[in-house]
């Protein structure tokens, strides 16, 4: 009889089109899991989002080396659309709809059912959790640079920078933020480096040892760059984030600061 695969598939998209992705759940005959599929396809509609999970699931059930399929879906429009109930009015559609009738065709025998959301759970989520994952990782960035001129000396350090010595030190912060403002910027570039300088007359041509919280922290490049990065902290628009403070100590010498953002 060879070997029968229950395929469930959902598509979800946030925007309809938006960010959209894929859930795909193959199982055996006997209910075990043999597959699981969770991926992010970009900007997409719903019915686009839900095509492209049935198209990946059918490739992936070949690919387990079934020859009959039984496919579970939510979309009333995809099972009406695959039994020729309905027309394939949208042109986005009709090349996935075509799609689709080829890799059914490659199977013996194929039914295609549609079942509540409630039994589709499963698909469903690995379609959000594609979305939350990616939607995660997407973000807009920006930099700015500066420097200053200072003096110190490290404690606890045996080496020449334990003796009193001077620095230009070159400054880079790096922003991130996921929504951009009213005037479709992330953040001002005068504004971040009016920040920035405010943070760093700190510390120009002074001797840093001397001055909190350096008077009993040591002034090391990597203490500076947190240090940077706290005082503008507390200074930026709630949609703004600081991703990373670079401190350059010389042309070819740098360390960084930076705090991994969650979303």
């Amino acid at each position: 009889m060879g070997k029968k695969v229950h395929l469930y598939v959902d598509g979800a998209s946030r925007g309809n089109p938006g960010p959209a992705a894929i859930g795909v759940v193959i199982l055996s005959e006997d209910g075990k899991r043999l597959k699981e599929i969770a991926r992010y396809i970009g900007k997409a509609t719903n019915n686009v989002a839900e095509y492209k999970a049935f198209v990946a699931g059918l490739k992936e059930a070949l690919n387990l080396g079934a020859n009959q399929v039984v496919v579970h879906t939510d979309s009333e429009l995809l099972v009406k659309q695959i039994s020729g109930e309905y027309r394939v009015k949208n042109p986005q559609l009709r090349p996935l709809h075509e799609k689709v009738k080829d890799l059914l065709s490659k199977f013996s025998s194929y039914q295609v059912n549609r079942v509540e959301r409630e039994e589709n759970q499963e698909a469903d989520a690995l379609a959000n959790k594609a979305l939350d994952m990616t939607e995660a990782s997407i973000f807009y960035e920006m930099g700015i640079k500066s420097h200053f001129d200072a003096a110190h000396f490290l404690r606890n350090y045996t080496g020449k920078c334990a003796h009193l010595h001077g620095h230009t030190w070159e400054v880079e912060v790096v922003f991130a933020g996921k929504e951009l403002g009213e005037n479709e910027i992330l953040f001002d570039f005068g504004e971040a480096k009016r920040i920035l300088n405010e943070v760093l007359e700190k510390l120009d041509h002074k001797y840093l040892n001397e001055i909190p919280p350096f008077d009993k922290l040591s002034p090391t490049a990597e203490n500076l760059a947190r240090f940077i990065y706290e005082e503008m902290e507390g200074k930026l628009p709630t949609r703004v984030s600081i991703r990373e403070v670079k401190v350059w100590e010389s042309p070819s010498s740098w360390t960084s600061y930076k705090k991994v953002t969650s979303w």
